[in-house]
């Protein structure tokens, strides 16, 4: 693997210097372009194999989590931000974890699913439509986000929130704050905010107990209505249902 091409790396920073991480799906694809499928790269000390070839992709995913795993900062930033679960697990603890979610997630939760999923798009398709018809801009990574949010929400917890039509509710407020700073610890070469915390970090911590809080609510009233309808215990509606 040391063989692989490369672009050129720097002392102690590698390629850091001049690496735009809000763009850095935008770099690898020039890179890929540039050295192949296959090649190297150093952020800081860490060193990466790109991997561009779909193949070679299917072939690293098979053999999760033996051979391969993720990148060494996802656990430890997920288990301090109390998100830690079967995203972030490796090992015996993923393959155990990964048995329940596979009967939440199975083929007869998902084909009931659909419907929820073509309603989502529809909405989304509404909102563009309108937007279009306005001349206005569309922020189709902030759209896709909420889309995103609004169907794992009700896969996984059997809530329509509908943060497409309802941009200012406090869970997507804070939903929002949450992912920046997420992907800024993941990627960063040092942990700072283990010595300090800046504005950025305070103001995650802040969201992440809002969300928790809108949580451990989905969770009561689940638990309620399960209690309510004994017969969900056999037949579980969502991934929530099939957890509790």
């Amino acid at each position: 693997m040391s063989d692989l091409p490369g672009p050129r790396t720097f002392p102690i920073a590698g390629n850091l210097i001049g690496l735009d991480m809000h763009a850095l799906h935008f770099q690898l694809e020039q890179w890929c372009d540039q050295y192949g499928a296959l090649f190297n790269i150093k952020l800081g000390p860490e060193c990466f194999t790109v991997v561009a070839d779909p193949e070679a992709i299917q072939q690293v995913l098979k053999q999760r989590p033996d051979r391969f795993s993720r990148i060494r900062s996802i656990k430890p930033v997920f288990q301090e931000l109390g998100i830690h679960g079967v995203f972030s697990m490796e090992g015996s603890e993923w393959k155990s974890s990964r048995k329940t979610t596979v009967r939440g997630l199975d083929a007869r939760h998902l084909q009931r699913f659909y419907p929820t999923i073509i309603k989502t798009i529809h909405r989304l398709k509404k909102q563009w439509q309108a937007q279009a018809s306005k001349r206005q801009p569309v922020s189709v990574r902030e759209d896709m986000m909420k889309m995103t949010v609004d169907i794992t929400t009700a896969l996984t917890m059997g809530y329509d929130i509908n943060t497409l039509e309802n941009d200012q509710l406090e869970f997507q407020v804070h939903l929002k704050r949450v992912f920046p700073v997420l992907w800024k610890r993941l990627n960063s070469p040092f942990p700072y905010w283990r010595y300090i915390k800046l504005p950025a970090d305070r103001s995650l911590e802040y969201s992440l107990e809002i969300i928790r809080k809108h949580v451990f609510k989905f969770i009561s009233q689940t638990r309620q209505k399960m209690a309510d309808h004994p017969e969900l215990n056999e037949q579980p509606g969502n991934f929530l249902e099939s957890l509790l």
